[in-house]
């Protein structure tokens, strides 16, 4: 996400992201760009979740769980 200037430039194929279990979806979103074909996300969801500084939108909005969570959850 902090290179995402960098990522809409080169306007890869496919982005690979590991340890995906620990992004926000906002992360995860940052990365993607029109031209993408293929996102492959790598983690398990049941180990270290996302670190959220805020305790009110960890726990009223589930901002702690992460993209690759919701994924599995959801079907």
């Amino acid at each position: 996400a902090m290179n995402r200037d960098l990522l809409l430039k080169l306007k890869p194929q496919a982005i690979l992201i590991e340890e995906v279990g620990e992004l926000l979806e906002a992360q995860v979103l940052a990365c993607l760009h029109p031209e993408l074909q293929h996102l492959i996300m790598i983690g398990d969801e049941k180990q270290l979740r996302p670190k959220v500084n805020s305790y009110r939108l960890e726990k009223h909005f589930n901002f702690a769980i992460s993209i690759f969570e919701r994924l599995i959850e959801g079907g």
